[in-house]
């Protein structure tokens, strides 16, 4: 019994790279790009594992000597990449708190004459 192959249907993922550039907004906005198509890859591969447990739960019973579709995702992997877009998102908004503080200090210093 041999189960039907899938085709990849997700590319792999990769860092910019730009983590020791001297521009903080250059660093931030790399991550966030970085970040946020991992999110992406994520979300899709949770969403088409939902539409095929929804598929799988709605086909006949396999012929005898044939395996069942299963879903590209057991429910445990599905939580493990839930929990991880949860964390990911956090760390993005964590890193533009920082942002938004930096900047508004360097604002306030300039208001205030100090740079």
């Amino acid at each position: 019994m041999t189960a039907r192959p899938r085709r990849a249907v997700f590319e792999p993922f990769s860092w910019h790279g730009l983590e020791d550039h001297d521009d903080t907004l250059l660093r931030f906005s790399t991550r966030v790009k970085d970040l946020s198509a991992g999110l992406h890859k994520c979300l899709e591969m949770l969403e088409i594992s939902h539409l095929d447990r929804e598929h799988c739960r709605d086909q006949d019973p396999p012929a005898p000597g044939e395996l069942p579709d299963v879903p590209l995702l057991s429910d445990f992997d599905a939580g493990v990449l839930t929990r991880f877009t949860i964390a990911v998102a956090r760390v993005i908004a964590e890193d533009a708190a920082e942002i938004v503080e930096a900047r508004a200090r360097q604002r306030d210093e300039r208001k205030d004459g100090v740079l």
